[in-house]
């Protein structure tokens, strides 16, 4: 026991430093992105931040489990460096009885990447998108002649004259997406109504035209005039987007057949074992090859590369329909896995 809790404190530390360190450097990088949209004015300072914590909040599955791969790696080395291992060794502890509190430390780990990845992360990306719609919600009275703006997930309108305190554009021209179709719009005027509790928003547009095209429309376009046309949507919605299986509850992705929704609920459920898993690795490799040295750091981190790499690459094809749902990425923790015990059978045979 006084072994065991040895070597948890000792990962700590580097975990949580590793943590830090990840959390500024993905912070750096995403908001570089941020900050642009909020630089063209799409995004209001106040947003900012919340957005980067977020985006945050959704690498943590990746972030975890990388900081406490390292971190073990870390300590190993320390201990190495110290002849702490040595001094082990020559007291009959090694091996197995090295990895099994660093198993238990992976088995914590994959418990905390599990409520990211099946909880937070669709939390996360919901709350990010109703962020991003209410800051680029359009205000009537910040409006000017000769610009566009979108009025919704498919709705695009400039207007030859505003009105701000009666909420209403004259002279209207507006785009709309309707599934395949493609709807032009022409009226005298548009009234923007503000939004109601919901977040629902609606805008009516009076006297005027409706072109419609659609692939392979047999008989021309299809015009309509009109006295009144209303479209009607709700900011933060989910389903207007072309990424919005990220935001849907994991129990709602499970059912469906979708490519991509198959790839996104295999990436959440798999991402914990994952993690538990390339801990063990990395127990292994400070287990079993102790006097490994700068081999050992370069074979862990070729490891880590590849893992993560054909991750991606797994979870690009599965959306892409190119892989097979089964194994899909369900297979993917097994790599690190049978590479801990090809570490741990090269290490009984150099012992």
């Amino acid at each position: 026991m006084i072994l065991d809790h040895y070597l948890l404190r000792q990962v700590l530390g580097p975990f949580v430093l590793g943590v830090a360190l990840l959390c500024v450097v993905f912070a750096a990088f995403a908001g570089s992105n941020v900050l642009a949209d909020a630089a063209a004015g799409s995004l209001a300072p106040s947003v900012v931040w919340k957005l980067i914590a977020l985006k945050l909040l959704v690498a943590g599955e990746v972030i975890v489990p990388s900081a406490l791969f390292f971190a073990v790696l870390f300590v190993f080395e320390r201990l190495s460096r110290d002849r702490e291992l040595v001094a082990m060794m020559a007291g009959g502890v090694a091996g197995l009885r090295l990895l099994l509190p660093l198993a238990l430390a992976g088995a914590i780990a994959a418990v905390l990447v599990a409520l990211l990845s099946l909880e937070l992360r669709p939390w996360a990306y919901r709350t990010s998108y109703l962020l991003e719609d209410l800051a680029t919600r359009p205000d009537v009275s910040t409006m000017r002649a000769g610009r566009f703006y979108a009025l919704g997930p498919q709705l695009v309108v400039t207007a030859n004259g505003v009105d701000g305190e009666g909420r209403t554009l004259q002279d209207v021209f507006a785009r709309q997406q309707e599934g395949e179709a493609l709807q032009l719009i022409r009226a005298e005027a548009a009234h923007l109504a503000p939004p109601d509790d919901d977040g629902v928003q609606v805008v009516e547009f009076r006297r005027g035209e409706m072109l419609t095209l659609r692939d392979g429309f047999q008989q021309g376009d299809r015009r309509q005039r009109f006295e009144s046309l209303t479209y009607r949507w709700r900011y933060g919605a989910v389903l207007g987007r072309p990424d919005h299986r990220r935001a849907q509850a994991t129990a709602a992705l499970q059912p469906s057949p979708a490519p991509k929704d198959r790839a996104e609920f295999q990436w959440r459920v798999t991402m914990p074992v994952l993690a538990f898993a390339m801990t063990v690795l990395a127990a292994a490799l400070g287990a079993f090859l102790p006097l490994a040295g700068r081999w050992r750091m370069a074979a862990a981190v070729g490891l880590y590369i590849a893992v993560f790499y054909l991750a991606a690459a797994a979870q690009t094809a599965l959306e892409n329909g190119s892989l097979a749902a089964f194994p899909g990425l369900y297979g993917l923790p097994l790599l690190p896995l049978l590479a801990a015990v090809v570490v741990a059978f090269l290490g009984r045979r150099l012992a």
